[in-house]
């Protein structure tokens, strides 16, 4: 009884390290990096963009940056109501830090990381898609182009993009003329990083990984606690066993350093939001697939890397099951084998 509640108490230690180190990541991730405005000492015509506003199911919001202390200490985001909306711009603001862009969706008391000079900048393609049609629209700057478009998407070459890739920030530099109600209601366009798109692929592979060293660590204690019954006889393949759950606890450590989530495609409440990442997704291979067949080659690279990884990393997991049920199924009679004791020789 004494070693059944030793191997519970184990498994539910193994549980509380993995559940801390994939807390600590999915915290990383999730935390979005923004842009501000500072503003110090605020004059009746100062004013800022309407298109730092943020729509939810609660309408629009504007937020400021200040430090917290404490237990949640960090840069973290608060709403401001104070504001006055005037045709494309805010004002009647006060003094602080207001959040003009951000990698995705802000809500009140998320914690931030503020993008702080030097800025980065790299080459980027970005696809707008706009699914009631494209309108009349005009490039702010003369390095971006229009390489190819359909009745509902945009493909954007983009030199030199500001990184990392905020669709509202991108959203500006594709002009188009605004309603009255412009900005009190959802944007009905969207537009997409192929960067980013490249990032969240490359990540999928270490994600299958993960999953496959999760089910076969599963399956290792399931081992352990059935041989704990017979610790003297199952000696040896109790160490194996334990041997094997300290390498797959440090191959998911090493393997969550390579897993890399865009700020842009991840969703605002929580990691495991799976809707949210089916929504964008399909929006967004959808105006590949519409690209590509407009002869855009830099779609078509972009769904067949897509594809051969999403394979690739289906592969994975089902090998991780295939080796996780053979563990169980198969590993009793190898943890016996290693159980027997070798037969002593005689002396000569």
């Amino acid at each position: 009884m004494k070693r059944r509640v030793v191997c519970v108490f184990s498994l539910i230690f193994w549980f509380i390290i993995l559940c801390t180190l994939l807390s600590i990541r999915v915290e990383q991730l999730m935390k979005p990096t923004v842009e501000i405005r500072e503003i110090h000492m605020p004059m009746p015509n100062t004013s800022i963009s309407a298109d730092a506003l943020f729509y939810d199911e609660a309408g629009m919001h504007l937020y400021k940056v200040s430090p917290s202390y404490g237990w949640d200490a960090g840069m973290r985001v608060s709403e401001y109501s104070g504001y006055v909306l005037q045709n494309d711009r805010l004002s009647n603001l006060d003094n602080g830090s207001f959040v003009l862009y951000a990698t995705h969706d802000l809500r009140p008391n998320d914690e931030v990381l503020i993008r702080e000079e030097p800025y980065l900048y790299m080459d980027d393609i970005w696809v707008a898609t706009y699914p009631n049609g494209i309108p009349a629209y005009s490039l702010a700057a003369d390095n971006i182009t229009a390489e190819v478009q359909t009745d509902t998407a945009l493909l954007l070459s983009v030199p030199g993009a500001d990184y990392p890739f905020m669709e509202g920030r991108a959203r500006t530099w594709i002009e188009t003329v605004k309603s009255e109600d412009y900005y009190m209601q959802a944007p009905e366009s969207a537009v997409y990083s192929l960067n980013d798109l490249y990032r969240f692929i490359n990540s999928a592979l270490p994600m299958a990984l993960l999953v496959s060293l999760i089910l076969f660590s599963i399956a290792i204690w399931a081992r352990c606690c059935s041989l704990s019954r017979s610790c003297k006889e199952n000696g040896r393949a109790l160490l194996i066993n334990s041997i094997l759950a300290a390498m797959t606890l440090l191959g998911i450590i090493l393997t969550l350093q390579f897993i890399d989530l865009p700020g842009s495609l991840l969703p605002s409440d929580r990691i495991t939001h799976i809707t949210c990442y089916v929504a964008k997704l399909s929006a967004l291979f959808s105006a590949l697939r519409d690209l590509a067949q407009n002869g855009s080659v830099a779609a078509d690279s972009a769904l067949r890397f897509a594809e051969s990884r999403l394979i690739l990393s289906g592969l994975a997991v089902l090998t991780g099951a295939v080796l996780s049920a053979g563990k169980l199924v198969f590993g009793r009679k190898l943890d016996r084998t290693h159980s027997k004791p070798k037969p002593k020789h005689a002396a000569w």
